[in-house]
């Protein structure tokens, strides 16, 4: 069984973040960390499927369940769709983001850092499925 690792890091300071990637043959997992206490926030489980009228589109299907109190359950449902919708495979990603005392401009950071690190981890993958 293959399974390749790769970690994507974006963001700096307190804004930095940690994209970790495990791909394997029937998808990817993926932990999401950051800001100054990473932590489990939130889950997302999404997989695509071709649309009957036209198999050339995808659509997906997600679930996202968050730990109570947290608000990472939205970035995390977001980011597994839009890897999920590129690479046409299973994504589960656990993600947990927290700055103490965050300022807005802080979280928007940590957001477009996950982001970016998403984006690399989306053309690693692409990459990969050449092969």
């Amino acid at each position: 069984m293959l399974v390749l690792h790769k970690v994507f890091e974006a963001g700096e300071g307190r804004c930095r973040v940690f994209l970790e990637a495990a791909l394997t043959p029937d998808g990817v997992s993926v932990n999401l960390f950051g800001g100054e206490r990473p932590h489990i926030g939130a889950v997302a489980l999404c997989f695509p499927w071709p649309l009957a009228c036209n198999p050339a589109k995808t659509d997906i299907t997600s679930a996202v369940l968050p730990v109570p109190g947290h608000k990472d359950g939205e970035l995390a449902g977001e980011l597994a769709k839009k890897i999920a919708r590129a690479c046409r495979l299973p994504v589960a990603m656990v993600a947990g983001l927290h700055i103490d005392h965050a300022l807005p401009h802080e979280i928007e950071r940590l957001v477009e850092a996950s982001h970016r690190a998403a984006e690399e981890l989306i053309d690693w993958l692409t990459l990969q499925q050449k092969f």
